[in-house]
C-alpha cells in the first residue's frame, strides 16, 4: 500500500500484459507502490499457450523473438535459463523459404523471380523511409506482377489485415532482423518472468474517474484510489469502449484508438506423432496454387518444427484469420487435405490434434495486434501522449518501429513506468 493513506496504491496499471509485466517490474525497482488488474484469468496478454491437452509449449499468440539481434526478452531468457533457438533465425528469407507451386516445389528461376518482385518491393517501400507522404502498403506492389499475389498475402499475414488497408509509412518504418523462436514456449517465458508481481486476476476494470486529484478506478468487485493508472489494454479493449472514462478521453486520443485498429492473425497447431518428420522437411513453406493470379485467397504459409514436439502452424491473416474463427472445422478439413497431398495418405494416422486461435472473438483482446490506416501512423505518439500527468498509455499500439511485437510491448511498458516515476517525483 502507498504510505499516503488516501490512495491504494501509487499507480495502477490495467493489464497483465507484456507492457504491463514490464512497468511493474520498473516500479518495484523503484519502490513505487503499484498492482496490475486484470480482467482474464491468466497474464501474458497476446503471449498466450495451448492447453495442457495439444501442450503448452504451442504459442497461440506470438512466438518469435522479432529484431533478434536486440530483443531485450534474450536477456531474460538468459536470466530464466530458457533456451533460444538462434540457428533458424533467417526461417522466412527467400533463400530459406519452401515455395510450393501446387503440390511441387518451385523451380530455381522461379524464386529468384520472386525475390526480384520482393526487391521491386522495397525500392517502393523506400520511398515513405524517407518521406512525410503516405498511401496504402500495397501502392508499393506491382499489380501486374504474376508474384503480386503472393507478396500481397505475405504483407497480409504480416499485418494482420489486407495490405490496402495498411499505411506504407508506418509498415516502412519497422526494422529488420533475426526471428528466433523459444521452442519451450514464448507464453511459459512470460508466465515466469511475471513472477513475483503483484498482480489480480478476474478482475474487469469497467471505470477510471481521472478527473480529480485521486484517480478512483472501478472494477467488478472494488473502488481502487490511486496517483497515476497506466493503460495497457489493447486497442481493441479502448475502441469497444470496455472501460468508462469520466471524464471521457480527449478526441484526438478517441480518434487514434480508432486509427490504428485490430488486425487478425490466427494459427492452427496440427500435433504428430514423434517421427513424421525428417530434418529436411523442417522450415518455412508458402503454397500457391497452380495458376495463382488473382487467387490471393488460395495462398497460405505454414511452418514445420521438432519441438517440443512434432507439429506444424499454419497462419492466416486479414479476412482469412477471420474466417477460421467462424469455420474451424472447414479449415482443419482443408489443411488435412493438404498435408496428404503433400506427405501422403498414410500420414492422417499420423495426427494426434488440431487446435486455433481465436484473437479477433478474444474478449480480452478484440484482435491481435495493431496496424495504421494509410495516412494515420503518427497517432500512434498520439495514442501514448500522458493526460494530465495521471493517466498514461503503453502497449504495442504505441510504440513506433516496434508495434505489433512483444519487445514493442515491453519497450512501451518500461518507457510509461520511467515517465511516470520521473512526473511523480517532480
Amino acid at each position: 500500500m502507498s504510505n499516503n493513506k488516501i490512495f491504494d496504491y501509487e499507480v495502477i496499471i490495467v493489464g497483465a500484459g507484456i507492457a504491463g509485466i514490464s512497468a511493474a517490474k520498473i516500479l518495484d525497482n523503484n519502490n513505487i507502490s503499484n498492482i496490475v488488474i486484470e480482467a482474464n484469468n491468466r497474464v501474458g496478454g497476446r503471449a498466450k499457450k495451448a492447453p495442457e491437452s495439444f501442450g503448452n509449449w504451442f504459442d497461440l499468440g506470438c512466438s518469435y523473438l522479432h529484431e533478434g539481434e536486440i530483443n531485450p526478452f534474450r536477456t531474460v531468457a538468459k536470466s530464466l535459463n530458457v533456451p533460444i533457438d538462434h540457428q533458424n533465425g533467417d526461417i522466412f528469407s527467400i533463400e530459406k523459404t519452401k515455395y510450393l507451386f501446387g503440390e511441387k516445389p518451385l523451380l530455381i528461376n522461379k524464386k529468384k523471380k520472386i525475390e526480384k518482385s520482393y526487391n521491386n518491393f522495397l525500392v517502393e517501400l523506400n520511398f515513405y523511409r524517407e518521406n512525410v507522404e503516405d498511401n496504402r502498403l500495397s501502392s508499393c506492389l506491382n499489380i501486374n506482377d504474376p508474384n503480386y499475389p503472393i507478396l500481397f498475402d505475405y504483407l497480409t499475414g504480416l499485418n494482420g489485415i489486407e495490405a490496402n488497408l495498411v499505411s506504407a509509412r508506418d509498415f516502412a518504418s519497422v526494422n529488420e532482423g533475426k526471428d528466433l523462436i523459444i521452442e519451450s514456449g514464448l507464453a511459459n517465458m512470460i508466465d515466469k518472468w511475471a513472477t513475483g508481481i503483484n498482480i489480480n486476476l478476474n478482475n474487469q476494470v469497467k471505470q477510471i474517474n481521472w478527473g480529480r486529484k485521486q484517480i478512483e478506478i472501478y472494477t467488478k468487485s472494488k473502488k481502487y484510489v490511486c496517483k497515476s493508472v497506466l493503460l495497457t489494454v489493447s486497442n481493441g479493449i479502448l475502441a469497444n469502449e470496455d472501460i468508462a472514462f469520466i471524464p471521457k478521453l480527449p478526441d484526438y486520443k478517441i480518434r487514434a484508438i480508432h486509427n490504428l485498429p485490430m488486425g487478425i492473425l490466427n494459427k492452427i497447431g496440427v500435433l504428430f506423432e514423434e517421427g513424421t518428420f525428417k530434418d529436411n522437411q523442417l522450415g518455412w513453406y508458402v503454397v500457391t496454387p497452380d495458376k495463382y493470379q488473382n487467387k490471393i485467397s488460395e495462398i497460405f504459409s505454414f511452418e514445420i518444427r521438432k519441438k517440443e514436439k512434432e507439429h506444424m502452424i499454419f497462419f492466416f491473416g486479414g479476412k482469412k484469420g477471420s474466417d477460421i474463427e467462424n469455420y474451424p472445422k472447414k479449415y482443419y478439413k482443408k489443411i488435412i487435405e493438404f498435408i496428404k497431398k503433400q506427405f501422403g495418405d498414410n500420414i492422417e494416422k499420423n495426427i494426434i490434434k488440431l487446435i486455433h486461435s481465436s484473437w479477433g472473438k478474444d474478449p480480452y483482446s478484440k484482435g491481435a495486434y495493431s496496424y495504421a490506416l494509410p495516412g494515420h501512423n503518427f497517432e500512434r505518439d498520439l495514442l501514448k501522449k500522458t493526460l494530465d500527468k495521471k493517466v498514461y498509455f503503453a502497449g504495442e499500439a504505441t510504440i513506433n518501429k516496434t508495434y505489433g511485437t512483444c519487445h514493442g510491448a515491453y519497450i512501451s511498458g518500461n518507457y510509461a513506468a520511467n515517465k511516470i516515476i520521473n512526473d511523480l517525483k517532480n
